[in-house]
């Protein structure tokens, strides 16, 4: 379940520019953390969609889209 805490990890690094070089922090969170805990929280669970669904706004794509789904 979801704690409120959202944990990124920070990774430095440096980047070579003319003759000096930049140093870069950048914060990220893995991808699939973030997705098995969007999945554990039990007050998202029933507005995940897992089947196909058919979509019509977009006439040019949508059956198209649908055959792939299905």
């Amino acid at each position: 379940m979801l704690t409120g805490v959202v944990k990124f990890e920070l990774e430095k690094f440096t980047v070579p520019f003319k003759e000096d070089k930049e140093e870069y922090e950048v914060f990220f969170r893995l991808l699939w953390d973030w997705a098995t805990d969007l999945l554990d929280d039990p007050l998202l669970i029933p507005f995940f969609v897992w089947d196909a669904q058919c979509f019509f706004h977009e006439p040019w794509t949508a059956n198209h889209m649908w055959d792939i789904q299905v």
